[in-house]
């Protein structure tokens, strides 16, 4: 849709198809003969890991035995477009101008000596009398470009400290990674100079950087007593460096007790947080229209005649210099939406509570049910144009005021709305999980037996609580990888769990090998831990969306999340 007068545009006197005999300012058209939008994209992405894993002599008196990890991740993605169906601004004006005919065809200008190079003169006036010439000079292909970089380096340390009467023990973890990012994007000059009705956003770059810190502790005080046949509590903690964002810290606890065997009580309270991404802080701004009016126009096009303001839209209108008994006529309007490096770091309280009950008289049936509960602060959000309007000149909201900007050259018409993202929504989501795990055996091929596992789980949808809330924490088998979160390139985790490792390192000590290699049982956790994240399952498919693509703002939370829901005993990280 064309609005010649949010365009800026005039359809000139002196047009060959104009039989009016005056300009024509206003004009609305749909622009079927240009075809629809298309973006065609080429994508190509690179990413490398490599890790070392090892374990420290068992000789050194506070440390032996000590398992640690090292790795390095870079991921590059590059990527160019082509995009039809965009109007240059300037072409089109030359193309509605004064034009004239003589013998060799249609000219844009007055005359001969005046004549604009490679402007065919166009005919909005009349449906499908625009020709392919005339399409073809005013919408050409644009094109654009892009990269993401990203290196990730981890270091981890984790082990048993020592161990308790009663069958206990004391477990450790600790680790550091650093992070940084970059990001660039580059269309054509043509789009770039802002000079075309494709909502591509201007030449845009920036980076950052993270250092974070992270520890936990296990405890087990008691194993196999009489109503205390497991007990444990999880401490985890870390702390974080955004050339962003700016410092802070995050922490949890959890605890686990199982009176008896087959049943397990267990419960987590973490606190998380995310970093604006590349794109929130840095984005350029991408400029549309929407089908909107102007508040302070008197004789809108949806009115049939003029109509007096609402006494406090008059009071806005005037606090903005918009004269009394304005006409715009203006049916669409002109927003961007650029990024705001100002943007918050989002934090997150996340709660979990849940029972698991492994009945002893059906061997390998595991039930469990789950409670999960996910708080938000400085939610960056954004708000539509309508709803500025709305706050602004309803509800007096100065805020909301400053996001409409008027150009006293044009009478003070509306020239542009302002939707950048601000830190100042709150959400909420809470919901329940039950999942039914078995594990048997069955008949293989020769007489012999093979290990057979099928599980099934309800993943309901959250429950929205407030204008953006998050989807639930992903629930999911604990296997081979973080079901929440990415590595790979373009994509920014910003977020990497202060593992258990140190519980999990004493449990698979007091393993036995074949129980190593295997997947876990129901009821307890992987021994082992990839050197990087991963978006596979251990059978190479990859986890559905729901498990990869987590709300950015709880992605600290939920692995702590996905690991309370599916194991026996409780988290304790608190940045997942």
């Amino acid at each position: 849709m064309l609005s010649t007068l949010a365009s800026g545009l005039t359809i000139s006197k002196a047009s060959l198809y104009n039989p009016f005999g005056g300009d024509i300012h206003d004009f609305v058209r749909s622009l079927d003969e240009f075809g629809p939008r298309k973006l065609v994209q080429d994508v190509d992405a690179f990413d490398v890991v490599v890790g070392l894993r090892g374990e420290l002599p068992r000789s050194l008196p506070a440390a032996g035995g000590w398992r640690w990890e090292l790795s390095y991740d870079y991921g590059h993605t590059r990527g160019s477009e082509q995009i039809a169906g965009g109007i240059v601004l300037s072409r089109l004006a030359a193309a509605l101008g004064p034009s004239f005919r003589d013998p060799t065809g249609d000219h844009c200008g007055t005359s001969p000596t005046t004549a604009v190079a490679g402007c065919v003169p166009i005919n909005l006036l009349q449906l499908d009398h625009v020709t392919q010439q005339a399409v073809e000079d005013v919408a050409p292909l644009g094109s654009a470009s892009g990269a993401n970089t990203q290196h990730t380096a981890l270091a981890t340390l984790h082990g048993r400290v020592l161990e308790l009467p009663d069958h206990g023990e004391v477990s450790a973890a600790l680790g550091a990674d650093v992070r940084a990012q970059s990001g660039r994007f580059t269309p054509d000059a043509q789009i770039a100079s802002g000079d075309t009705t494709l909502p591509v956003p201007p030449p845009t770059s920036g980076s950052f950087h993270v250092l974070e810190g992270f520890g936990e502790i296990s405890v087990v005080p008691v194993t196999g007593r009489p109503l205390a046949d497991r007990i444990e509590i999880d401490l985890a903690a870390r702390g974080f460096q955004d050339s962003a964002s700016g410092t802070g810290a995050v922490w949890s606890a959890g605890g686990l007790y199982r009176p008896v065997a087959g049943v397990a009580l267990r419960g987590t309270y973490a606190t998380g947080f995310h970093e604006p991404s590349l794109t929130e802080l840095f984005h350029g701004s991408p400029s549309t229209t929407v089908a909107l009016e102007d508040p302070c126009d008197i004789h809108p096009p949806s009115k049939p005649t003029p109509t007096p303001l609402d006494p406090m839209v008059a009071a806005q209108c005037a606090q903005q210099m918009v004269p009394s008994n304005s006409t715009f006529g203006t049916s669409q309007l002109r927003t961007i939406a650029p990024g705001n490096p100002a943007l918050a770091t989002e934090t997150a309280t996340t709660r979990t509570a849940g029972i698991v009950l492994d009945p002893p008289w059906i061997p390998g049936l595991s039930l469990s049910l789950d409670y999960w509960s996910i708080e938000l602060d400085s939610v960056s959000q954004g708000v539509s144009a309508r709803d500025i309007e709305s706050r602004c000149y309803l509800d007096g909201d100065a805020s909301a005021c400053a996001r409409v900007h008027r150009d006293p050259a044009q009478g003070y018409r509306i020239a542009f709305i302002d939707l950048a993202n601000l830190s100042t929504g709150t959400a909420s989501t809470s919901g329940s999980t039950s999942a039914c795990s078995i594990t048997g055996r069955c008949p293989a091929s020769g007489g012999s037996t093979s290990n057979s596992t099928s599980s099934t789980c309800s993943i309901p949808a959250p429950r929205r609580t407030a204008p953006r809330s998050t989807s639930a924490p992903a629930r999911a088998t604990w296997r081979a990888g973080r079901p929440c979160g990415r590595t790979g390139p373009g994509s920014a985790p910003r977020s990497t769990s202060a593992t258990s490792a140190a519980s999990r390192s004493a449990r698979r000590d007091r393993a036995p090998p074949a129980r190593r290699r295997a997947m876990p049982p129901p009821g307890t956790r992987s021994t082992s831990r990839p050197a990087t994240r991963s978006t596979r399952r251990s059978d190479g498919s990859t986890w559905p969306p729901a498990f990869t693509t987590c709300s950015t703002a709880i992605r600290r939370s939920c692995t702590s999340a996905d690991r309370a829901i599916r194991s026996d005993r409780p988290t304790t990280s608190p940045a997942g």
